[in-house]
């Protein structure tokens, strides 16, 4: 459905992100569209947290850290939830700074993460990450 939105018309930014969303989530080899896709998001409506957050994924699922935990602090600066805190201890995992990776894991748990809160195709990653952690 958001693919034909696009198609349509352009797409509006709801429809540029999902679909940039699922198609990184879906295959982290798919980085390039998934980042044309939500840069025309951000074109269209500037760097909302939302939009960010997505982006920082697409950058983290593309091993681009630096760029992640830039775009993702700044999406949790502007609205933190859970996922955003999960998803920066991600960067921060892969930018080998533990610390960070802890204190952001943290903070995620604290504002109410929970596995099943997270979209189903981050259910392994969620995973990774307590492993990486060595939570128990």
């Amino acid at each position: 459905m958001y693919s034909e939105d696009i198609a349509q018309g352009g797409g509006d930014v709801v429809s540029l992100n999902n679909l940039a969303w699922l198609t990184i989530l879906k295959d982290a080899k798919e980085s390039g569209p998934a980042l044309s896709l939500i840069n025309r998001a951000v074109d269209r409506r500037g760097p909302l947290p939302e939009l960010l957050d997505t982006r920082g994924v697409i950058y983290l699922k593309a091993g681009d850290f630096q760029h992640a935990i830039a775009d993702l602090n700044e999406a949790a600066a502007g609205a933190p939830t859970p996922s955003k805190y999960f998803h920066l201890a991600q960067a921060y995992l892969g930018a080998k700074n533990k610390e960070a990776a802890t204190q952001n894991w943290d903070k995620a748990l604290k504002a109410g993460l929970k596995e099943e809160s997270l979209h189903p195709l981050e259910a392994s990653t969620y995973k990774e990450v307590l492993s990486a952690l060595e939570v128990r």
